[in-house]
């Protein structure tokens, strides 16, 4: 999110009531409305960009923590649903309370981690050449990493492709909830100032590349939704590419 500057309000559910259909579970949780107004009110105020919010927030993350295990002490006594196990919300709450820097330590590990898994799996959501998946570390101003993968990456001439793929077996186009992804990823490398591979420095070309199993679709909501895919890789520079 800082990545992208987008301010982080970390929240917690004050409100629940018990799932009608699963006895251990609640359903319809709320935020507790009264704290998100509060930050929202410092937000208007604050004078830096986003990174700063987010790292202020991760120094206070522990009281929040703690506001949101006794909410969630008081929502199992009203609903009578048992919560996950204490001990290891405490524990959580003791590493969170190493202050940012362990948090940014601990969270860069995580996303090593989930890269490596990334990288060496093949989702049914995605349609790809796998031998052409690769690994992406983006760095920003401050020296902070990202831990990203590229679905596809090849290089031709003094460009490097890196695609993001979304795949349908049962409509002509991937899901909304896909494309939206999608186009997050594009975000992010569109981004991207300068890219090198084995020191070679290249020009990045970001792709998002839909597929489908599905027979053609000759719909008007089909051809506008590509139009409007077609003009948002236009207006930020991106390429779309359908299959």
């Amino acid at each position: 999110m800082s990545l992208l500057g987008v301010y982080v309000i970390i929240g917690y559910y004050s409100q629940a009531v018990k799932n009608p259909r699963f006895v251990h579970k609640i359903t319809s949780q709320r935020f507790e409305l009264d704290y998100i107004r509060s930050k929202l009110e410092e937000l208007r105020h604050f004078q830096s960009d986003a990174l700063h919010w987010n790292l202020a927030q991760c120094e206070n993350i522990q009281e929040v923590a703690f506001k949101a295990l006794n909410a969630y002490r008081r929502i199992s006594q009203q609903t009578g649903v048992k919560m996950h196990s204490e001990q290891s919300a405490l524990e959580r709450i003791f590493e969170l309370s190493q202050g940012a820097e362990y948090f940014k330590f601990s969270s860069r590990i995580n996303a090593q981690a989930a890269q490596e898994r990334e990288s060496v799996t093949r989702q049914p959501k995605e349609f790809v050449n796998s031998d052409r998946k690769a690994t992406i570390t983006m760095t920003n101003y401050l020296g902070g990493e990202y831990h990203l993968t590229a679905d596809e990456a090849w290089i031709e001439g003094d460009c490097i492709f890196l695609a993001e793929c979304k795949h349908s077996r049962t409509s002509a186009l991937p899901s909304l909830g896909d494309i939206k992804d999608g186009l997050l990823k594009m975000v992010l490398f569109c981004n991207i100032e300068d890219v090198s591979v084995n020191q070679a420095v290249l020009k990045p070309r970001p792709v998002l590349r839909l597929t489908s199993s599905f027979r053609k679709d000759d719909s008007f909501l089909h051809k506008v939704s590509i139009q409007l895919l077609l003009q948002e890789a236009e207006a930020n520079g991106f390429s779309v590419w359908f299959q």
